[in-house]
């Protein structure tokens, strides 16, 4: 963990001791930064999981303190769970809910029940958990996908003020979902990192990634570059264009569609 990231878990580890309550079932801290993997621009990546959402624990409040320390992380978003909403996917290899589970390094600040508590609280037995990810995985490319074309076409019609980046992040996820729905089809496991569809590929049998061979031809892999780019400096103009977004649309449909035809067989 850089100096960065010491000076922002130091701040939030005051804020969960102060204002530490019985609705507060765990905050976690995981990510690069515990895995002494992190880039100079890192952030602290946090996951709070409580009863209900409150003025002290909310993605706001714990925004409020992670950007407001000197010298801490720049951009750091926390994920809030209701815990409800938490255990819905908790058991789904590759998704953030697990990966905060089964982080080796995590970090346990506070609240009711660490992680060892809720692994056993959210743990139900699945049989066939990858083919059963997969499935699921198929699913959050679907919705993501759908909600990343609903963003593109608003902000095409002038019907929202969105900048680009947002529907073609979405489109990245979408392609990046549903390439994870492929391995874990053929039981193939995947580290937790940002960049991963490339990745993925890597990972694939062959007779599987000869069907996507499609994606290298495209700028795809700029993608998630330049989302990240923009997010950090919001200031400068955005280099997309409309064919940019169009484009990535058409791709990402085809990959979702060949994803699932091999999930689904």
């Amino acid at each position: 963990m850089n100096k960065w990231g010491c000076n922002s878990l130091t701040a939030l580890r005051q804020y969960v001791s102060t204002h530490q309550t019985p609705n507060l079932i765990s905050c976690i801290v995981f990510g690069s930064q515990v895995r002494n993997e992190e880039q100079p621009d890192s952030d602290l990546d946090v996951m709070c999981i409580v009863r209900r959402l409150s003025k002290m624990f909310n993605v706001h409040a714990i925004s409020h303190v992670l950007s407001n320390v000197k010298g801490g992380t720049q951009l750091s978003v926390p994920l809030v769970r209701t815990f409800n909403v938490f255990k819905l996917d908790a058991n789904v290899y590759g998704t953030v809910h697990y990966n905060v589970l089964h982080e080796k390094r995590a970090v346990w600040i506070g609240g009711t029940h660490n992680i060892f508590d809720m692994r056993k609280l959210v743990k139900h037995p699945v049989k066939n958990y990858l083919q059963w990810s997969a499935k699921r995985h198929i699913q959050f490319s679907i919705d993501t996908f759908n909600r990343g074309r609903k963003w593109h076409q608003d902000t095409l019609s002038g019907k929202a003020e969105v900048d680009l980046t947002i529907p073609l992040l979405q489109f990245y996820q979408a392609v990046d979902f549903a390439l994870k729905a492929v391995l874990l089809y053929n039981s193939i496991k995947f580290p937790f990192v940002h960049e991963s569809a490339s990745l993925s590929l890597q990972l694939m049998p062959d007779v599987h990634r000869r069907q996507f061979d499609f994606i290298r031809d495209t700028n795809m892999w700029r993608w998630h570059a330049v989302c990240r780019k923009q997010m950090h400096a919001p200031e400068k103009t955005s280099t997309l264009t409309v064919d940019d977004t169009k484009s990535a649309e058409r791709i990402t449909s085809r990959a979702l569609q060949v994803a699932m035809d091999i999930v689904k067989k």
